[in-house]
């Protein structure tokens, strides 16, 4: 089975309506996202794996609300600087979540997460690249619910939810 992000009611276009919903997305999509190290040879324990995932967890979720804050504050801000701040707070999550990803890849997985952890990777590096088109792009920032309401993630599995307690709460199948 797979999940989507949450998804909010309705098109919303400006810029001030739609960030902080799609930033409390990536939050939810972000539970139980890995990748691939690509070395079979001295792959980590489950518990190691769980540790792994569970700081991951936290730093995405602490900078997407950092991301929603100062976006949030950007949209009531000046009409001549909201959507550079806004731009520059969805760059800035792009390169926390861009680097935690790398972490847990550098981390690795057990086996039987292998193929869950690079399907998510891939999944969340669709997300990081949204991002960076949104920042790049004020045109994108209109659009950048309906893009990462496309994106999907599988279920992450039941243990990793039980054991990586910052995953739990924000994941897809809670």
């Amino acid at each position: 089975m797979r999940s989507r992000p949450v998804r909010r009611g309705g098109r919303r276009t400006a810029v001030r309506a739609s960030v902080a919903p799609v930033l409390a997305a990536l939050v939810v999509a972000a539970a139980g996202c890995g990748g691939d190290d690509g070395d079979d040879g001295g792959m980590p324990s489950a518990d190691d794996y769980y540790g792994a995932m569970n700081t991951f967890c936290m730093d995405v979720t602490a900078a997407a609300r950092a991301a929603t804050r100062t976006s949030t504050a950007a949209a009531k801000g000046p009409a001549g600087t909201r959507v550079k701040r806004i731009s520059t707070s969805l760059g800035t999550f792009a390169d926390a979540a861009e680097e935690a990803l790398a972490e847990l890849e550098d981390a690795g997985a057990p086996e039987r997460f292998a193929n869950y952890q690079r399907e998510n990777a891939a999944g969340f590096r669709r997300y990081i690249v949204t991002l960076r088109a949104a920042a790049a792009d004020p045109d994108d920032l209109a659009k950048l619910q309906t893009r990462v309401n496309a994106i999907e993630l599988p279920d992450p599995p039941q243990d990793i939810t039980t054991n990586a307690k910052s995953c739990a709460s924000f994941s897809p199948a809670g």
